[in-house]
């Protein structure tokens, strides 16, 4: 199997069941420790899947003689790698997080989420309620997504409106 199928196919569905980990033993809450790094590994695997989609666009486009600008960029979900399920599953498993009753948790999914929403470099396709993730994590450098504060705004300001639209 291919690098990116596995990365795909094996280290996401890995990552994604990961996000459940609430393991504590006498060290503490060792699964905050997991879900953290977890979502660390969900935005570097997004970012590889979505570099390789963009480079076999490229490709594509060059092999009919078109220019990037005319170029087809957002290929339908079956030719890629990053795909509607994944996008999907990516959204849902760290807005998830991005609720937990743990501040930096919280902290951790709402950076992993602003950075994947406003990427300058690698653009991630298919993020469901894009524009209403984007009205709660604005692109906005310094904010404090662990206070009280933003788990009532995110609580209440529509991340369980979003969780429900994607579960329906």
């Amino acid at each position: 199997m291919p690098l990116f199928l596995v990365i795909k196919n094996v280290v996401m569905r890995s990552l994604f069941k990961a996000l459940d980990d609430y393991y504590v033993d006498n060290r503490g809450d060792v699964g905050s420790w997991v879900r953290e790094t977890v979502m660390d590994g969900l935005e570097r695997c997004t970012y590889i899947l979505c570099r390789r989609d963009a480079m076999n666009s490229l490709s594509k486009s060059e092999e009919l003689g078109q220019t990037l600008d005319n170029a087809v960029v957002t290929s339908h979900a079956t030719d890629t790698l990053f795909d509607i399920d994944l996008a999907t599953n990516l959204v849902v498993g760290i807005v998830k997080q991005a609720v937990e009753k743990m501040d930096k948790v919280r902290e951790a999914a709402a950076e992993v989420l602003q950075r994947i929403l406003y990427n300058n470099t690698i653009f991630v396709p298919f993020i469901p309620h894009q524009e209403k993730l984007e009205e709660i994590f604005p692109n906005e450098l310094g904010l404090k997504w662990g206070v009280a504060r933003f788990s009532r705004k995110a609580s209440f300001g529509g991340l369980s409106e979003i969780m429900r639209a994607i579960n329906a």
